[in-house]
């Protein structure tokens, strides 16, 4: 409590961390001869990460509109939505630098939650679509996520990249 009056460039509000507005940059390394540098950021996947907040939202929503259509996997949601509010919601009260690792606990369940919400809609496009078109969603929706994740591979393990490409990374003004 008594570092409220303390700052730090890569400190974050708790309202920013669901979107991922502002990761940790950790370290840089030297540049060699090839003008290359590893840098290494705390940056999630955006698509999981903004994916997971979205359905979260969704979920919201469905939940008063169409309590129905998630009846089979209530309890999981449930389960998920509980342990998000229980995981997030006392940084709310917390004045103090605070930084988006302080997120994980509560992503986790953000994406238990995404889970379950994707399960819903697989099931409701194999109904109602047919299963090819449920597993097409579903694989499309897999290369995404895995294109995402191997997007970031250089930032997030600090291999060597060209000092402008760097710039690419930063999708939202807040990266850098």
């Amino acid at each position: 409590n008594s570092l409220t009056s303390v700052t730090h460039p890569y400190a974050s509000r708790w309202y920013t961390w669901p979107f991922e507005v502002r990761p940790i940059y950790y370290w840089q390394g030297q540049i060699d001869a090839n003008g290359m540098q590893g840098n290494i950021y705390l940056i999630g996947n955006p698509v999981v990460w903004w994916v997971s907040s979205l359905i979260g939202i969704c979920t919201l929503v469905f939940l008063y509109i169409r309590p129905r259509l998630v009846r089979k996997r209530r309890r999981i949601i449930y389960f998920a939505l509980l342990g998000y509010v229980f995981n997030f919601l006392p940084f709310v009260f917390i004045e103090r630098p605070m930084f988006l690792y302080h997120y994980f606990f509560a992503l986790l369940f953000s994406i238990i939650l995404a889970c379950c919400m994707i399960s819903i809609l697989y099931d409701r496009l194999s109904r109602t679509r047919g299963r090819n078109v449920a597993n097409s969603v579903y694989i499309l929706l897999a290369g995404v996520v895995v294109t995402g994740f191997i997007y970031f591979i250089p930032i997030s393990y600090g291999l060597p990249i060209g000092l402008d490409d760097v710039q690419r990374y930063m999708w939202l003004p807040t990266w850098r």
